[in-house]
């Protein structure tokens, strides 16, 4: 994001999406989306969706069928980490999100290790809760 041009005409906004309850080493299953400043027609837009991790693969697929409606240019599905691969993501996830998979940062991950940093720190609690967030490289703990 910090390489984009500003003369392009870019509009950023962030989606809270998650599957996971607080301090759950495994989704739930339900996706909760929270938008802050979504443009209201996104037709005929070009538009990028940037996850975090991807294990389940159940945000990005619910991204997805939210703006499913909307008559979307282009939509590329993205994410920094992926290890949806050996998760719990199942065959009809895959086969609904796949296709539009464009870019995954560190793929195949293993899923025992806890990735901690650059805004990921959600298995700890308590005072460790916000501990490695703000970090600017990815590191990890081994759950094993």
């Amino acid at each position: 994001m910090r390489a984009l041009n500003p003369s392009r005409n870019v509009e950023m906004t962030t989606i809270h999406a998650s599957s996971y309850e607080a301090g759950a080493l495994h989704t739930s299953g339900h996706v909760v989306l929270n938008f802050d400043e979504l443009p209201v027609d996104l037709s005929r837009k070009h538009v990028i969706i940037v996850d975090d991790v991807g294990d389940s693969l159940l945000t990005l697929l619910a991204i997805k069928q939210q703006f499913k409606s909307q008559s979307i240019a282009y939509m590329s599905l993205d994410f920094l980490v992926g290890c949806y691969k050996r998760g719990a993501a199942t065959e009809t996830v895959r086969h609904a999100v796949e296709p539009l998979l464009n870019f995954i940062g560190f793929d195949n991950v293993d899923p025992k290790l806890y990735l901690i940093g650059f805004g990921m720190d959600g298995d700890l609690s308590g005072s460790n809760r916000a501990l490695y967030r703000g970090w600017r490289f990815i590191g990890y703990i081994d759950r094993s």
